[in-house]
């Protein structure tokens, strides 16, 4: 199959949205399919190249930071995609498009259906869901709600990665049916048993809404017991996280390591002994999911999506609960966990998409 794959974000650009994508683009290919990505350029990074068989293509459009995408850099990607696209690509030469994000990226799409009668599926990742970000986007779902719908309603097929997010979909529009498709990591084969090391790991984009600060907080209050905060990430609340460890004095006990490399982070994940998510939402947890297939015990806030993958959590909304979970998890020796992780895997959940473009194409999935 020909896949036309349309994301605002892909790597290095963008969080997990950006790395879903990717993913399933290579294991796309590997299966033998053909996939173009059409995403945002940005500074130095090539404006076509073709990586582990992907051909992409960066168009030029608004973007100030690497990170961080705001509404109105989104929509000249829109714009931008839309001229290159029609002009530079063999549109028709495609048998599906696939899209990332109902908002921005559905609004290309739908435009592409509309000139070229070419079927798209849309995979909602979080944020583009009405009601999901509220702090953030409260004023922004209630100006794109009509085109939000109009997006939905003329996709051929929905998928969201959790039951959560599906069931805050149908909050908003429920005459469109929507498959959940849970978001994968890759096996990595690596051995989960022995001790692990003393390092608490956490991997979210440094935004308020991921609860590091949370962390830092908790740890200024018990003892240590000679464990070691690594931070992975970067972001806009850096600064702020930053002057939070200053505050409490724990410098020698939280590093910040910014981005680091997949290699890196995997080798991380294989020594640390607890991995720590504290956000407020999210739509399917990958970073979690990885530091369970390596092996690491997860100690994650109890929303709805980090429920739906381990039975014990901390009230994030209770920094006493998180201090009493957290001494118990540092008293604890640090060995190796196991979980079942099969059906997160991509090799298992890629043939689930080959089944939706083959029903789409044969016209079996209609417009439903």
């Amino acid at each position: 199959m020909k896949i036309l794959m349309l994301n605002y974000e892909y790597p290095p650009l963008g969080g997990g949205g950006a790395s879903v994508c990717r993913n399933m683009s290579e294991e796309l290919v590997e299966k033998g399919n053909q996939v173009d990505v059409v995403t945002m350029g940005f500074r130095d990074l090539s404006e076509s190249e073709t990586v582990d068989g992907v051909r992409i293509f960066r168009v030029k459009c608004l973007r100030s930071k690497k990170m961080v995408c705001h509404p109105w850099e989104q929509l000249s990607y829109c714009i931008s995609a839309y001229r290159y696209i029609t002009k530079c690509l063999d549109i028709k030469r495609y048998d599906i498009i696939h899209c990332h994000f109902i908002i921005p990226t559905g609004l290309l799409a739908l435009w592409l259906k509309k000139k070229y009668y070419i079927s798209y599926i849309v995979t909602a990742q979080g944020s583009d869901v009405l009601g999901h970000n509220n702090d953030r986007f409260r004023l922004l779902y209630k100006i794109v709600k009509p085109i939000w719908i109009r997006i939905i309603k003329n996709a051929a097929f929905l998928t969201a990665p959790s039951s959560f997010l599906k069931r805050e979909i149908l909050v908003s529009y429920s005459e469109k049916d929507c498959v959940v498709i849970p978001n994968g990591v890759y096996e990595k084969g690596c051995s989960v048993s022995g001790k692990r090391g003393k390092y608490i790991v956490t991997l979210a984009r440094l935004q308020k809404g991921k609860g590091i600060q949370d962390l830092i907080s908790t740890c200024a209050k018990i003892n240590m017991n000679g464990w070691h905060v690594e931070i992975l990430s970067d972001g806009p609340y850096r600064e702020e996280l930053e002057k939070l460890v200053e505050q409490y004095a724990l410098k020698d006990s939280i590093t910040f390591r910014g981005y680091v490399s997949s290699e890196e982070r995997d080798k991380y994940l294989r020594n640390a002994g607890i991995f720590f998510s504290g956000s407020r939402f999210e739509a399917m947890p990958i970073a979690v999911l990885e530091a369970m297939d390596a092996g690491c015990k997860v100690l994650i806030s109890d929303i709805e999506p980090h429920r739906q993958l381990v039975t014990e959590e901390f009230i994030y909304k209770s920094l006493e609960d998180l201090k009493k979970k957290l001494r118990k998890c540092l008293t604890d020796t640090p060995d190796g966990q196991k979980y079942e992780m099969d059906q997160f895997y991509w090799k298992n959940i890629i043939e689930q998409y080959e089944d939706i473009y083959s029903q789409v194409i044969s016209g079996k999935a209609g417009e439903r």
